[in-house]
């Protein structure tokens, strides 16, 4: 977020708005790395909540989230493959 102030302006229906979609985000970022439930219907999830948080400007918290969970899951695939390929 570029002004950290900006919270303060809030009303309570952004406040839940944002809540809401970070939540959804989450829950759908968690899916889409694992491959789990209906794709479309994730999608479609997914670009909403980033589309409403982006809105109150949290587009940089929006990837930096993705990119880290994203840097997780690939650091533990390496993990397991590498532990598989030594046995």
């Amino acid at each position: 977020m570029e002004d950290p102030g900006i919270l303060e302006s809030l009303g309570d229906e952004s406040i839940e708005e944002i809540l809401h979609s970070w939540n959804d985000f989450c829950a759908c970022t968690e899916s889409l790395l694992r491959g789990t439930g209906s794709d479309s219907a994730i999608e479609s999830e997914f670009a909403s909540s980033v589309k409403s948080l982006c809105r109150h400007g949290l587009c940089s918290l929006v990837s930096d989230h993705f990119f880290q969970v994203l840097e997780v899951v690939h650091s533990l695939y390496e993990l397991l493959f590498l532990g598989l390929k030594n046995e």
